[in-house]
């Protein structure tokens, strides 16, 4: 959810049932400062999860369902997520497949942001995306990969476009 959505960790945390609407694909977000937004649930393979995770908490008893609070994501103990909990399950998955790299929730975001943008998103969509009131705060994302910018020079060379003239 993190990497399809590009929502903060905070904001993954603070997530109710009602927030997420499957049949319009779209979680209802509130941000820093108490803002709200709408973001798209473009990711097939993450509505396809969320389907089946929301079927199993209208199921019948188990780990996930029934739960005595409106928390979309739960704890073993079926309590609200944290943030720490979050962090904590990044750090055993990324241990177990053998990712060395310290791995945060924040680089899922940054991951989101930076995809975007190589595949030529406008800032200014990406800004609405994250949240961000500034576009100031969206341009920490325009580091550009080495391998993106020599895919552009290849391809768009103003010495090779001025030969074709």
């Amino acid at each position: 959810m993190l990497t399809a959505t590009g929502i903060r960790v905070s904001e993954l945390c603070s997530l109710n049932i009602e927030s997420i609407d499957l049949e319009s694909k779209t979680v209802r977000v509130f941000g820093k400062g108490s803002k709200e937004r709408v973001v798209i649930l473009g990711s097939k393979q993450t509505i396809a999860v969320m389907e089946e995770y929301m079927i199993a908490r209208k199921g019948p008893e188990t780990l996930w369902s029934q739960p005595s609070t409106d928390a979309l994501f739960l704890s073993r103990s079926k309590h609200r997520l944290t943030d720490q909990a979050v962090r904590k399950i990044i750090r055993k998955r990324t241990s177990e497949v053998g990712v060395e790299n310290h791995i945060t929730p924040h680089m899922f975001r940054h991951t989101f942001a930076t995809t975007l943008l190589e595949q030529g998103v406008s800032i200014r969509y990406i800004q609405q995306l994250v949240g961000h009131s500034s576009v100031k705060t969206t341009e920490r994302y325009t580091y550009v990969s080495f391998a993106s910018l020599k895919q552009v020079m290849e391809e768009h060379n103003p010495r090779d476009v001025i030969s074709k003239s």
